[in-house]
């Protein structure tokens, strides 16, 4: 049975050539293996320094640029939500606009985390108020 691979943009290479594959269980430890039939465990890149993104393939420049981006991806979340009447359209648009901006792995300032937190408290917020009605199954997994 052959170990679980970590992304790259490197066909070769795991980690695009900038990291290493590290094999995770549940609880984030690190472990040595972590066969593709195990559902307990996960491999993800462990990058080299000056490197981020889920397959380590961004350098500090990208990662930077693409940081602020979401983080207006985000805040639009925010200033969007605070001059709207809360719908499920509404939220169906926010909870898009915040499964396109939140990639956990890319995010490299701690205002654009807490910015993203902010907008994920906003939607979890209009769900539990009920507006979850008429949302497509793609947008109620990803919450």
């Amino acid at each position: 049975i052959p170990f679980k691979q970590c992304p790259s943009t490197i066909f070769t290479d795991d980690c695009s050539g900038h990291g290493r594959c590290g094999y995770f269980d549940v609880t984030s430890n690190e472990i040595s293996e972590c066969l593709v039939d195990n559902s307990r465990c996960t491999a993800s890149c462990i990058c080299d320094n000056g490197y981020s993104g889920t397959d380590c393939s961004l350098n500090q420049s990208e990662a930077s640029y693409i940081d602020d981006l979401r983080f207006c991806l985000c805040q639009g979340i925010i200033d969007v939500s605070s001059i709207s009447y809360p719908t499920s359209i509404v939220l169906s648009t926010l909870i898009g606009t915040l499964q396109s901006a939140f990639i956990p792995d890319e995010i490299i300032s701690q205002n654009t985390l807490l910015v993203c937190s902010n907008a994920l408290t906003i939607i979890s917020n209009y769900t539990s108020l009920g507006y979850l009605n008429g949302l497509n199954t793609s947008s109620i997994s990803f919450l």
